[in-house]
């Protein structure tokens, strides 16, 4: 009889911490895997223009100057269609800006490495006089 009281105990003290258990126990999340993202700079444009990765990836982004003119990058938080927005949005609030590279000269490179654990849209461009109306921006969209 004892047995039979412990064994139904057990059971529906089971049956309680299931019903209260939910999904509080969750399995581990994978990180992202890292990404080199190579960008060659030539002809007033970023060759890919539109990279997608996943949030939390660890992405070293290399810039290739293949062009005569120097090139910089910039990239910020959201997408903008004329460079006045985006200085302005910058002047309004300068942490939309994640990722810099200071002018590369004709035939140089420089890299530099950046984790965007945030989903959406972030536009990387030339902040040169002429370069970003000239066509020389693109896009990174963290998306998973």
């Amino acid at each position: 009889m004892r047995e039979t009281l412990t064994l139904a105990s057990v059971v529906v003290l089971t049956v309680v911490l299931a019903a209260c258990g939910g999904d509080s126990i969750s399995e581990p999340q994978m990180p992202a895997e890292p990404v080199d993202l190579n960008l060659v700079m030539a002809d007033y444009a970023y060759t890919p223009s539109e990279v997608t990765v996943a949030p939390g990836a660890e992405v070293t982004i290399t810039v290739q100057n293949d062009d005569v003119a120097k090139h910089d990058l910039v990239m910020v938080a959201g997408v903008f269609s004329e460079l006045v927005d985006v200085k302005n949005a910058i002047k309004a609030d300068p942490d939309i800006v994640v990722a810099e590279i200071d002018e590369v000269k004709g035939g140089e490179s420089d890299s530099l490495v950046v984790t965007l654990d945030q989903p959406g849209e972030y536009q990387f461009f030339c902040s040169l006089v002429g370069h970003f109306v000239a066509g020389m921006k693109g896009v990174l969209t963290v998306d998973g």
